[in-house]
């Protein structure tokens, strides 16, 4: 079939109109081909053959939808809800690049979908609310406190049982975890807002404002009420507690980094009320270290610790390597920080390779992961 510009058209006239489907499907059909009065060129003759043929003119309106069909595809338009630019290889296969999803529409597969942005984003809302937590297996203050992103100090003073022995959690023991760093107050009779900021060393500004205490003009605290101290900090005076495993040491001050790690491996059992050190398992033979420069107490055997080493620091701390399998160290002898002074065994009472490691601080002992590199 050939196509003619208006000044070509001169003895004919067509009239092709659209129908649209019921699902939307356009059929392009030729209704009216007629020849006009005056004889025109040839190819005006080819049409009045297509209109006397039988189906011509079906066979007319079937040729210019193929036409059509063609140069839409050489053109590359599928739909004008597409973002332009197509030529690409992903285009190809159906696909848009991350440059071409500006639009409200994309072709997946042939089909036209509405576009989802993946990088869209919801912000994450601050908790507000205090909630309660049951201790499970496993868990630690300083974990919680990773989890619920709040200071270990912030759960260990919003909970009586946990600040008499921070490092003693029981399974299915209720925890108060607060939404930020600070202190969870009962206020008592004469206290005011100033009063308890003075106390735990924090703004008033921001007890008034935290919505949590719904401070409200006048500024009167009700006793027994209860408030959020954001940034407080209450004091922790360390104590002895007499345990069955021997005496321990309650909020000791924390240096990490203190000592070094005195062996390699992993930790089996961590430090509680009944086994007031860690244990580190690891292979027969494994070097032992001095966990800081001091003073060897004691080297040799010592009851259910087997073969042990003892190194006093200096500074109210020592230290305690015990089930060793040799020992490199004498009583009396100096030794520097990270010395070697032994093997990992299992003399004593022990039911494996690993080392007994004890801190103890100020007449107790004290969990050597507060004192450990993190």
């Amino acid at each position: 079939m050939e196509f003619f510009t208006s000044k070509e058209q001169q003895g004919i006239q067509a009239t092709p109109p659209s129908r649209l489907s019921p699902t939307g499907t356009v059929f392009p059909r030729l209704i009216g081909w007629r020849r006009a009065a005056e004889p025109g060129p040839r190819r005006a003759g080819r049409l009045t053959w297509l209109a006397r043929y039988p189906g011509g003119r079906r066979l007319a309106g079937h040729g210019l939808l193929l036409l059509l069909a063609w140069a839409v595809a050489q053109a590359g338009v599928v739909s004008p809800m597409v973002a332009s630019g197509a030529g690409s290889q992903e285009r190809e296969r159906g696909f848009f690049t991350s440059k071409e999803r500006g639009g409200p529409a994309v072709m997946a597969e042939g089909y036209l979908t509405k576009w989802g942005n993946p990088l869209t984003t919801v912000p994450k809302r601050p908790r507000k609310e205090v909630l309660t937590y049951t201790v499970q297996e496993g868990d630690m203050v300083t974990l919680l406190a990773e989890t619920f992103e709040v200071s270990p100090e912030t759960i260990i003073w919003a909970n009586p049982k946990v600040e008499e022995d921070p490092d003693f959690l029981s399974i299915g023991q209720q925890l108060v975890i607060l939404p930020v760093d600070g202190v969870y107050y009962t206020v008592m009779p004469g206290d005011t807002v100033e009063s308890v900021a003075r106390k735990f060393k924090a703004d008033p500004k921001a007890i008034v404002t935290y919505d949590f205490n719904q401070l409200k003009e006048p500024l009167e605290l009700k006793p027994g009420q209860s408030i959020i101290v954001p940034g407080g900090e209450k004091p922790m005076p360390p104590r002895l507690v007499y345990t069955e495993a021997g005496v321990i040491v309650v909020n000791a001050p924390k240096a990490y980094g203190r000592f070094v790690w005195p062996t390699v491996g992993y930790i089996t059992t961590y430090f509680s009320g009944v086994h007031p050190a860690i244990d580190v398992a690891g292979p027969p033979g494994t070097p032992i270290y001095a966990a800081d420069s001091g003073v060897v107490t004691h080297a040799g055997w010592s009851g259910t610790y087997g073969l042990a080493v003892y190194i006093d620091h200096g500074n109210g701390y020592s230290t305690v390597y015990a089930h060793l399998s040799v020992i490199y160290v004498r009583v009396g002898q100096p030794v520097r920080r990270g010395a070697s002074i032994g093997k990992m065994g299992s003399t004593g009472k022990s039911t494996g390779t690993h080392l007994h490691f004890v801190v103890n601080y100020g007449g107790g002992a004290v969990n050597p992961l507060r004192y450990l590199p993190r």
